[in-house]
């Protein structure tokens, strides 16, 4: 009962509330009457009373989809995907710009550190060939001092005088600090065999004046010279190359250490 008499006072409410917006619409002034307390309307104005329809927000109606709007779609579309190609083909090409610059820059420093080491090769090379000279030198400056030596046999020191190998001893070990062995076969066994057309300055001749392998040392001082103690009766001297030598020369050899090509 109480429901049903709750629903007439609001249908009277809403018949009433329809009225002063007629007469507001007229212009005409309502006279107000007498209600019911709880039924008096108020000073605030009274919102209708909204249905479960009026709250959902009106559909608005799509257009229709022509031809020329699905064009414009798929036109729209091949620009994206052209676009996107594009994009991908110029990030192809800025990788493979980076590794060739990567690949210039490796190379460039294997260049850098591949001639480091071959300057430094060189300088190690050209430091040993000069140590090298300077110890060929002095041994032949050694040696030189005792042109006009006495030749005695067995002989090895300045002071008793030398025999051919005994002078080229001598001559090392004053020159470059290089021990030889005492005999001429000797010293042709410890040194390393080279061709006749390859001798140099500080190299060792040796000869067969004896009927021996090897009988006879001197050290060669280029232009076809070498410097030697002869023989009995004799003195230290430089001697060319003639046919009686050369038809007793038995080779050339190099002492490591001790010869202007250093060997390793």
């Amino acid at each position: 009962m109480q429901a049903q008499a709750r629903r007439k006072r609001l249908q009277r409410h809403r018949q009433e509330v329809l009225r002063q917006q007629r007469l507001q619409q007229l212009g005409l002034q309502a006279k107000r009457q007498t209600y019911p307390a709880a039924l008096t309307p108020t000073r605030h104005t009274v919102k209708p009373v909204q249905t479960q329809a009026s709250h959902q927000p009106q559909k608005t109606k799509k257009p229709a989809l022509t031809r020329e709007y699905y064009h414009a779609r798929y036109a729209a579309e091949q620009r994206r995907q052209q676009a996107e190609r594009e994009k991908q083909q110029r990030e192809r090409e800025l990788a493979a710009e980076r590794e060739r610059l990567r690949r210039i820059h490796e190379a460039r420093r294997q260049y850098e550190a591949e001639k480091a080491r071959r300057e430094a090769e060189a300088r190690r090379k050209k430091a040993r060939a000069e140590l090298a000279a300077r110890k060929v030198e002095n041994v032949i400056g050694s040696a030189k001092q005792q042109i006009g030596t006495k030749y005695v046999w067995g002989g090895k020191s300045p002071a008793t005088g030398f025999d051919c190998s005994g002078l080229v001893q001598h001559s090392m070990k004053a020159g470059a600090n290089v021990r030889l062995p005492r005999t001429a076969a000797e010293q042709y066994q410890a040194s390393v065999k080279i061709a006749p057309e390859q001798a140099a300055r500080g190299d060792l001749v040796f000869f067969n004046t004896r009927g021996k392998s090897v009988s006879h040392v001197g050290i060669y001082l280029g232009g076809n010279k070498f410097l030697h103690a002869p023989r009995t009766g004799k003195t230290v001297t430089t001697t060319v190359l003639s046919a009686y030598w050369k038809k007793r020369l038995i080779g050339f050899g190099r002492i490591p250490g001790a010869c202007r090509v250093p060997f390793v």
